[in-house]
């Protein structure tokens, strides 16, 4: 994908998207000690 086109990007499957949540949330947790949500 370029940035410079006027195209939008890709769309992220699914999974990729929920994967990288869960992650963020377990980073979010370990340096808070915050339970998400």
């Amino acid at each position: 994908w370029d940035r410079k086109s006027e195209q939008p990007p890709p769309e992220l499957p699914a999974e990729i998207v929920e994967r990288t949540r869960a992650k963020y949330v377990e980073a979010y947790e370990k340096l808070t000690g915050v339970r998400w949500g």
